[in-house]
Formats: C-alpha cells, sequence, structure tokens
C-alpha cells in the first residue's frame, strides 16, 4: 500500500470519525445538515485525538506486532488508551473552561465513569487503527512475498542459462 492511499484512508476515516456521523444524524432526523453540531470546538479536539491515538496505535503495532512481542504490545497499547484519556480531559475539561467557558461532562462526574466512557471511545481508535495497520501489514507482506518469489525464478532461470552455456 502506497503512503498516499495510507493517508487518504486515514483522512476518510477520520472524516466520518468526527463529522460522519454527526451528518448522518442531522440527516436522518432534521432532513438538513445542522451545521452547529457538525462544527464546534469539540469536534476539532476529536479529530485532534483521533489523529494522535491512530498514530500511536500505528506506531506501537509497528514496534512490537513484526516482532510478536504479544506482551509488550499490549502493555503499550493499555498506555495509548492511558494517553487517550489524559489527553482528552485536558483538552475539554481544564483547557475548554478557561477558552471557552463550558466542559464536555457535568463537573461532579465521578473518575471511574470518566475513565470507563473514555476507555470506550479510545478503543473505537485502536481498533480502528489496528486494523488499518494489520490490512497495510499483509499487503505489503504479500508484495515482499512476491518479490521474492520473483527473484528466486530470476535466480533459477540464471542457474538455468549457465548450466545451459
Amino acid at each position: 500500500m502506497s503512503r498516499k492511499q495510507l493517508w487518504i484512508i486515514y483522512g476518510v476515516l477520520c472524516f466520518f470519525l468526527v463529522w460522519g456521523w454527526d451528518i448522518i444524524d442531522s440527516l436522518k432526523f432534521y432532513g438538513k445538515i445542522n451545521w452547529e453540531k457538525a462544527v464546534n470546538p469539540f469536534n476539532a479536539t476529536q479529530l485532534l485525538y483521533i489523529i494522535v491515538t491512530l498514530l500511536l496505535t500505528r506506531f506501537v503495532l509497528k514496534k512490537y506486532y513484526p516482532a510478536k512481542k504479544y506482551g509488550q504490545l499490549f502493555i503499550a497499547l493499555l498506555a495509548v488508551i492511558a494517553t487517550f484519556i489524559i489527553f482528552r480531559y485536558l483538552m475539554e475539561e481544564i483547557l475548554f473552561p478557561l477558552l471557552f467557558g463550558f466542559r464536555n461532562y457535568a463537573v461532579n462526574v465521578h473518575p471511574v465513569y470518566y475513565a470507563l466512557d473514555n476507555i470506550y471511545y479510545g478503543m473505537v481508535y485502536i481498533i480502528l487503527g489496528s486494523l488499518v495497520f494489520l490490512l497495510e501489514y499483509q499487503l505489503d507482506s504479500q508484495k515482499n512475498e512476491a518479490a521474492l518469489k520473483q527473484e528466486r525464478i530470476n535466480a533459477e532461470l540464471a542457474f538455468l542459462r549457465s548450466q545451459v552455456s
């Protein structure tokens, strides 16, 4: 898979995760796009943590998956979830009240509820990022296998030519 194709996949994925469902819901319930719902500060931060989470997931998988270090991969993915929760908390619960005067969750939300709710969202992004990585990894593996097969065939042809001459 080319780098351009990979960026297109990530771009489409980010678009649908941030705006796609809001646009579909607006069309489904109101018959038109509700731009106030589709374009708001939460969407900008959501795009930011989707990108960060997808890139961290890709980095972790590239480092540990081919080496078959599954224990370290699991721990690293837990760290990605923790990073997602902390990053989202800092953006929406600390920075937003300072900049915009509102937050995403009520002031008295229990930390366990906040963590569990965000584990769900973080897992969605990690699973989708993992699926894109595994698709890319499989396609690259097939491409490398085909190149090795072609190399072997060329070597056999060269050997047979040298025997004939």
